[in-house]
C-alpha cells in the first residue's frame, strides 16, 4: 500500500539570490535521494531528472510568492514505475517552503498543496470558476493525457474537472464564503460518488 506523502520542507537560506527552482530541486534531491533498491512507499529523484517550470495561468498574479514546477520520480511499483509530481515552492521573507503533489492518478492530492489556495479571493462567478480551473490545470500537468475544463460556479463554490484522455479523473471544488474568499479546496474522485 502506498502511504500518503505529505511533505513540506522549509529551508532557511542565507542568501535571497537562490531561486525558486533551485529550492524545489534541492527539496526533491534531499527528500527522494534513495535511488538504490526501493522499498514500499519509497521514491527516487534520478540524478538526470529535470524540473520544468509551469506557467500557472490565473495563479501567478494571485500567488506572486509561489512558483510551480513538474518533474518525475521513480517508484518501487512494477505497474507504475515513474510518477509525475508537482512541486509548489513558496517564499516569504527569505524563507522558502516546498510542497510535493503526486499525480492524482497515483495518490490523493495533499492538503498542504490545496492549502496554498485558501484565502484567495474570487470577486464573481467567473473569477471563482477561473480559480477552480487554474488549480485543475496544475493537476492536469501531472496527469497522463491530462487536460482541465471548467465546470459549474455559484456564489459559494466553483468546480473544474481534470481529464485523463476523455475520462474525468478528478474534480476540483473550491468553496467560498459570502465575501468570495476561498475557505477550502477539495479534489474529488467522481467515480466514488456513483
Amino acid at each position: 500500500m502506498k502511504l500518503s506523502l505529505l511533505l513540506v520542507a522549509t529551508l532557511l537560506l542565507g542568501s535571497s539570490a537562490q531561486g525558486f527552482e533551485q529550492v524545489a530541486y534541492e527539496h526533491l534531491r534531499s527528500t527522494y535521494k534513495n535511488c538504490g533498491v526501493l522499498g514500499p512507499s519509497e521514491h527516487c529523484f534520478p540524478k538526470d531528472e529535470v524540473l520544468v517550470a509551469i506557467e500557472a495561468e490565473g495563479l501567478t498574479e494571485r500567488l506572486p510568492g509561489v512558483r510551480f514546477f513538474k518533474s518525475k520520480l521513480t517508484t518501487p511499483y512494477f505497474e507504475y514505475p515513474v510518477v509525475s509530481v508537482l512541486v509548489a515552492t513558496a517564499k516569504r521573507d527569505d524563507v522558502y517552503s516546498s510542497t510535493v503533489c503526486f499525480s492524482p492518478m497515483y495518490e490523493d492530492v495533499p492538503q498542504s498543496f490545496l492549502a496554498l489556495f485558501v484565502g484567495l479571493h474570487g470577486d464573481d462567478k467567473t473569477a471563482r470558476r477561473d480559480l477552480a480551473e487554474a488549480v485543475a490545470k496544475l493537476l492536469a500537468e501531472i496527469t497522463p493525457q491530462g487536460r482541465a475544463e471548467s465546470g459549474r460556479a455559484s456564489a459559494t463554490s466553483a468546480v473544474a474537472h481534470v481529464y485523463s484522455g476523455e475520462r474525468i479523473w478528478r474534480s476540483v471544488q473550491v468553496d467560498y464564503d459570502t465575501d468570495g474568499v476561498v475557505q477550502g479546496v477539495k479534489v474529488i474522485n467522481p467515480k466514488a460518488d456513483t
